[in-house]
């Protein structure tokens, strides 16, 4: 209440959050269910599936999936209420992107003015990046929502005193929250070290060894205010990586492990395991950091803007306490990062530091424009003039942000602001499981040229993936597959005419994998790109192909059954 209440009494920032919050919530909210799953959504709908059935995160052949615990919890959660479709499994990520506008905006007024905080809000609202993500089903916009839930609380803690209850409960929450939605939430650990580090926390609990007469008997309690969400998010960051030592990442990382490295009886040394538990990496990768110089505009852009307003407020602001916190988070949200345990290679490993670069970019322009009043003639001149600036500036992000949200099949995608960054358009993921539901039979040989991860969403229950042709990664433990479970790997291509031979109907359901070298190999590229197929889809390499005694059908009336 005291949060809303607050609102209230800044009215025309207020208003502006109001309209601002609603157009970006529309933007997210716009069709974002209409196009089918693609990249990694597939393996998400298949865990979640799971946890419904069995209440732990397993991929269909029995490993356990233990990257994103709460992202996948939510996704279920979901689906049980909207059913088994890309509505509920995409909501999650629409109600945190949505929901991250008001946090970004509340922790930028902590930190500075409620006129920086609407700027923040416009540009997190705005933004193509953040509409991308919202709209797509993994855990990343869900983790930099309470990474920055988590950055608002300490901060209103640290700033404004405030140590209530509730608010050490909600803290404690987002924090455990930013841990279990993805490996890089660990960076809130940092958020609290240096927040009690830089409050009077030390030096109040120091006084309790100083305690001798009834004079020194009035010590402020509130300080350990900091105990309980630091015992939270250390517990949090425990439990997921236990549960990481059980899933299928493990066994594939200590298969890659015993290529390169002995232990004694297959043992990982002690210090390793120490090691694992540590959030982030104990060896620096510098050239992480230069990755914010890469041309893409999302990043080039933030990373320019950011670096200037930080050196801006180092100056102005060089007196200032909550100038100084604001300029630690600043360093410590890089640190995952810097610190990271592989290379950053995508654009994705800084969506999670783009809040804090807002928030300084905010922070600026709010303060540079306050600087410019006193020859402007309007009463306010400077809500007027941030209004015509932020509408000027922020239009070709909404005419970027509108062509994300309208994209449809076979249509190319923005690399710059997609999260499936290894592909250059939409993919068609359901209509050639559609197609295969309707004419082939439950007994008749599914072959799928690529990843069948998608056959659980879209494929009939009754029918099946027999094979998949893949001739890149091995994604395999032991001989099995870890995602599929029981679809055989075809890898060479004398296994796949074997197939065509010996079979008298085989369906071949093909997909992005056709145009991509690192997927097939030519062999299997060339035969699904010249045979002639029964089905295309919107997708220029989703179609189905149909071999019939050995020979390609090439007319769908040729088909025995129909729809």
């Amino acid at each position: 209440m005291q949060t809303i209440d607050s609102l209230k009494k800044a009215k025309p920032e207020f208003v502006a959050l109001f309209i601002i919050t609603a157009l970006g919530a529309i933007l997210r909210f716009w069709g974002f269910w209409t196009l089918s799953l693609w990249a990694d959504e597939g393996q998400v709908f298949i865990t979640a599936e799971n946890i419904l059935q069995t209440g732990l995160p397993l991929l269909d052949s029995g490993y356990l999936y233990s990257r994103d615990l709460l992202h996948l919890y939510l996704t279920a959660g979901s689906m049980a209420v909207f059913g088994h479709n890309e509505f509920a499994v995409r909501l999650p990520s629409v109600l945190a992107g949505t929901g991250l506008i008001l946090a970004i905006y509340l922790f930028v007024r902590t930190i500075s003015t409620s006129r920086a905080g609407v700027v923040a809000a416009s540009i997190t609202a705005f933004h193509p990046w953040y509409i991308s993500y919202s709209q797509f089903a993994r855990s990343y916009i869900i983790a930099v929502f309470f990474i920055t839930v988590t950055l608002y609380y300490f901060s209103d803690s640290y700033i404004n005193n405030n140590y209530s209850k509730e608010r050490v409960i909600v803290l404690t929450i987002s924090g455990i929250c930013a841990v279990l939605s993805h490996q890089t939430g660990q960076v809130v650990i940092l958020y609290a070290f240096l927040t009690i580090l830089l409050s009077d926390a030390v030096k109040n609990i120091s006084s309790l060894s100083s305690f001798k007469t009834s004079s020194h008997k009035q010590i402020d309690w509130s300080q350990i205010y900091y105990v309980i969400p630091i015992c939270g998010i250390g517990i949090a960051i425990v439990l997921s990586k236990l549960v990481a030592s059980k899933s299928y990442w493990q066994y594939t990382t200590a298969i890659q492990s015993q290529a390169t490295e002995s232990t004694s009886e297959g043992v990982v040394s002690i210090l390793a395991q120490i090691r694992s538990f540590i959030p982030f990496g104990v060896e620096p990768q510098i050239h992480n950091i230069l990755y914010i110089f890469n041309p893409i505009p999302v990043i080039l852009s933030l990373s320019i803007l950011s670096i200037i307003s930080l050196s801006y407020i180092n100056q102005i602001y060089d007196t200032s306490d909550k100038m100084r916190y604001f300029l630690l988070l600043c360093v410590a949200t890089f640190i995952p990062v810097v610190f990271a345990k592989r290379d950053v290679s995508t654009s994705r490993a800084y969506l999670f530091t783009t809040p804090i670069l807002i928030s300084a970019i905010a922070i600026f322009s709010e303060h540079i424009l306050k600087s410019f009043e006193s020859p402007w003639a309007p009463e306010q001149p400077s809500d007027t003039v941030l209004s015509v600036i932020l509408i000027i500036l922020l239009l070709p992000f909404v005419w970027q942000s509108i062509g994300v949200v309208t994209t449809s099949y076979g249509e190319d995608v923005n690399k710059h602001h997609s999260p499936g960054e290894v592909f250059s358009y939409r993919q068609d993921t359901s209509s050639t499981y559609e197609f295969v539901n309707q004419h082939a039979e439950n007994d008749e040989t599914i072959v799928v040229f690529g990843n069948p991860k998608f056959a659980p969403a879209y494929l009939d229950p009754k029918k099946e993936v027999d094979y998949w042709a893949w001739t890149a990664t091995n994604y395999s433990i032991e001989g099995e597959h870890y995602y599929i479970g029981d679809a055989m790997i075809i890898s060479e291509y004398s296994q796949f005419q074997e197939i065509l031979e010996n079979r008298n109907q085989v369906w071949i359901v093909t997909t992005y994998s056709i145009s991509d070298v690192g997927h097939l190999n030519q062999r299997f590229r060339s035969f699904a790109n010249e045979k002639c197929a029964v089905f295309q889809s919107k997708d220029p390499n989703g179609k189905v192909i149909l071999y019939k005694e050995g020979k390609a059908v090439c007319e769908r009336s040729m088909i025995d059954r129909s729809s």
